[in-house]
């Protein structure tokens, strides 16, 4: 607690905490009416100095009496004149709030302030939602071609009909495994078959070879394979014998003697004539052939192979043969629906065609015989015949043809004659570009 001296309570005591213009304490009290102000709070204890703190007093016990009643408000006196200016006063309690003054004019600009920190980098923000689809840029022109690659190495057979295999008698096959024996193609017609194909129930006669057809167009180039390592550098060839020397040019001619104390040379005479260049030494060891590069890339599948074992009869001339099992369909080229005569070519191209079917006469003898049409128009070289000599005595027909369809020609196996039954039927469709 700090002690003051009562000479004077006005200017030693620490001035007391009061609102501002409550017009009490120590300090002027202005020669005008103020406006209406809170009162005053009520004085502090003294010791007999006259404002708010305490005085030095007697050294006897200090015993505080009872809290009298709050006295009533005096009435305002009279305002005295102005005395001299007090020590600043301590900071008064925040008086209420007045009302928002009305909105001065704008100021002026000010300075611009000096560039602050770099601040720290914020966290990443969420992921933006997905920009519209850019308009197509104009399709740059077409490159020079390439030089031609050197041919990648046969790359592994593909899926589809290329799992195919020839007939082994010690094999263990499963139902649907496709097998060639004799030319022929057959299929097993349950797992574990047993005999072989042609004259066992278990395999069913596919199609039989055909004649060989006409050489297919050559299959792209495979991507050129990566360059071999460079061979080992071969041993270098013996030195050849050292050239004659040329002649020794003639001496320049002595220089005038210089001042004394300096000698000037003469300049240097031509150079002699270079010698005969020694044979070339024997060339040396060829390096080891480079790693074969990377199997080029299979051109894409698209083939088609269907089936009919069942025994059909069309009616009339012209008609064409179902097939109710599409047991292989690679691509989108080739497509047919099952249970229907038509298969639809829907790519324009050169296509590998193959049939084969069983055909009779149930009642009489004579011919039976198929053929291919596209379009509606009877394929060249694909019409088959054979002599029935019994009745219900079964004529293999089959025939392997190329076709050059456009985009959405139908292809169908059909009747030629009437009368006849077909059975154990197959389409095979490939095409080749």
């Amino acid at each position: 607690m700090n002690i003051y001296r009562c000479t004077n309570p006005c200017d030693l005591c620490p001035p007391p905490v009061i609102p501002p213009n409550c017009g009490c304490g120590c300090g002027p009290i202005p020669p005008f009416a103020p406006p209406p102000a809170p009162p005053c709070p009520p004085p502090m204890p003294t010791g007999g100095c006259g404002c708010g703190c305490g005085c030095t007093g007697g050294s006897g016990s200090v015993v505080p009496g009872a809290t009298g009643p709050q006295g009533n408000q005096g009435l305002q006196g009279v305002p005295g004149p102005m005395g001299p200016t007090g020590p600043q006063g301590i900071q008064g309690i925040q008086g209420v709030r007045g009302p928002t003054g009305v909105t001065g004019p704008q100021g002026l600009q000010g300075s611009q302030g000096p560039q602050g920190p770099c601040g720290p980098v914020g966290p990443q923000g969420p992921q933006g939602p997905q920009g519209p689809q850019g308009i197509p840029g104009v399709t740059g022109a077409t490159g020079a071609t390439g030089a031609t690659g050197a041919t990648g190495a046969t790359g592994s057979p593909g899926p589809g009909l290329s799992t195919a295999s020839d007939f082994n008698p010690a094999a263990l096959y499963t139902e649907g495994d496709l097998v060639f024996y004799n030319g022929s193609l057959y299929m097993a017609t349950r797992s574990a078959p047993s005999g072989t194909p042609g004259s066992s129930a278990d395999y069913s006669l596919v199609s039989v070879a055909g004649p060989t057809g006409a050489t297919g167009p050559t299959g792209p180039t495979g991507a050129t394979g990566a360059t071999g390592a460079t061979g080992a550098t071969g041993e270098m060839g013996p030195t050849g014998p050292t050239g004659a020397t040329g002649p020794t040019g003639a001496n320049g001619a002595t220089g005038e003697a210089g001042a004394t104390g300096a000698s000037i040379t003469g300049p240097t005479g031509p150079t002699g004539a270079v010698g005969a260049t020694g044979a070339t030494g024997a060339t040396g060891a060829t390096g080891e052939t480079g790693p074969t590069g990377p199997t080029g890339e299979a051109p894409p599948l698209n083939a088609l192979y269907a089936t009919n074992t069942s025994s059909q009869n069309p009616a009339s001339n012209g008609d064409g043969l179902t097939f109710d099992t599409n047991q292989v369909e690679e691509g989108t080229a080739i497509s047919h629906t099952a249970n229907t005569a038509a298969f639809t070519l829907n790519d324009a191209g050169i296509y590998e065609v193959s049939y084969s079917t069983d055909a009779t006469n149930g009642t009489s003898t004579g011919t039976a015989s198929a053929q291919l049409t596209l379009g509606g128009t009877a394929v060249p070289g694909s019409t088959k015949s054979g002599a029935v000599t019994a009745a219900n005595n079964p004529v293999p027909l089959a025939a392997t043809v190329l076709v050059n369809a456009s985009a959405g020609d139908e292809l169908q196996l059909t009747m030629v004659g009437t009368g006849l039954s077909y059975s154990n039927s197959s389409m095979m469709i490939h095409k080749l570009d």
